[in-house]
């Protein structure tokens, strides 16, 4: 980790809001966008899910709606800076090409990015390009957003995209009995979202939200894409490099936010790689877990325990200063960051672009 990162602002799109303020609002009161919704096929049966409002199954040739998504929360996020797009790198995060997701793939999934600046009517700095890492990719891209923010590119606005409401996904998590069901309480519930972070340096940041004080990333050999399943090995050191880098002390740390999806061997690893870092008593230790309200949202799950960490940290309702965002890929990849106030920063005015969802 060569810096530190300035989060200048954020946007969101998901099951319990439209826009950031509005997710934020909506997790922090704890209220659910998972509903129980008719998919043919598969199961035949209602499936427990957390769809956006107005979204519809993907067909297979079908893109419009990821770019949709995409496009409102890239949109929102830029409405709420003043730099121009041709100043900013656009780093964003789509399904990764195992998952054979049915809105991508058929072509260069790095036409994405041309197609986005088409519909928005922009151009982002060169540079911008598509990651395929699954969770873990917004987290990994720091250190090539720190690199580019220290070449001279203004900033970098690193996004996630994804939806776990198509067929392709929905068979492969039930053949694989990782799909939440009557006979698998421990499953996950597929959800969808897009969500962005906008970030400068943290020392010409002018209104910033949180600082990103350090990240660290490394890889887990033992999957669930494997013969054995993970035991927090690589989880555990990704924190522990954050940490390090960030230049905190394991007791510091107030809260964890988490991707954690509610599949059993997602929490089995969680868990254990929290009682391999984190040794110092604590009477709470608060853990946030966006999934709980909109489910498993893949590629842009990321970037919400950024969103949600900075929300929670500016606003001043975060139980503690310094978070660590925890983040672990179906492949073996595991990033970890540390978020932490900017002294002095003052406050954007952060309201919400929509009256109700």
């Amino acid at each position: 980790m060569a810096g530190q990162l300035a989060v200048s602002a954020v946007g969101a799109v998901t099951a319990i809001g439209l826009d950031a303020p509005q997710f934020c609002a909506a997790f922090r009161a704890g209220i659910s966008g998972i509903r129980r919704i008719a998919f043919q096929p598969p199961p035949e049966a209602l499936l427990p899910a957390a769809p956006i409002p107005g979204r519809r199954i993907l067909r297979p040739s079908e893109h419009a709606w990821l770019l949709n998504l995409a496009s409102r929360a890239i949109h929102e996020t830029l409405d709420r800076t003043d730099l121009r797009p041709e100043t900013i790198v656009l780093l964003l995060s789509l399904p990764e090409p195992f998952r054979g997701h049915p809105a991508f793939f058929q072509n260069d999934p790095q036409e994405f990015v041309a197609v986005i600046e088409s519909r928005l009517g922009i151009r982002f700095a060169a540079g911008s390009r598509i990651l395929v890492d699954g969770h873990a990719a917004p987290l990994r891209a720091l250190s090539g957003a720190d690199a580019l923010i220290g070449s001279g590119v203004l900033a970098c606005l690193v996004c996630g995209v994804d939806s776990l409401l198509n067929s392709t996904d929905l068979e492969a998590l039930l053949e694989s009995g990782r799909l939440y069901a009557e006979n698998q309480p421990q499953g996950i519930i597929p959800g969808e979202a897009a969500a962005c972070v906008l970030l400068a340096r943290a020392d010409a940041a002018r209104s910033s939200l949180a600082m990103i004080a350090g990240w660290g990333e490394a890889t887990e050999q033992k999957s669930i894409m494997g013969d054995d399943y993970s035991t927090g090995e690589g989880l555990s050191l990704a924190i522990a490099r954050a940490v390090a880098a960030a230049g905190v002390a394991e007791p510091q740390i107030a809260f964890r936010v988490s991707d954690m999806n509610g599949e059993r061997y997602h929490a089995w690893e969680s868990f254990m790689a929290a009682t391999r870092f984190y040794r110092t008593h604590r009477d709470r230790f608060p853990f946030h877990l966006p999934a709980t309200s909109v489910g498993d949202v893949g590629a842009a799950a990321g970037v919400l325990t950024l969103v949600v960490a900075a929300m929670s940290i500016a606003r001043g309702y975060a139980p503690g200063e310094i978070a660590c965002c925890e983040t672990s890929s179906t492949e073996g990849w595991r990033a970890a960051a540390i978020m932490r106030p900017i002294p002095g920063a003052p406050i954007p005015p952060f309201r919400s672009r929509f009256r109700d969802t």
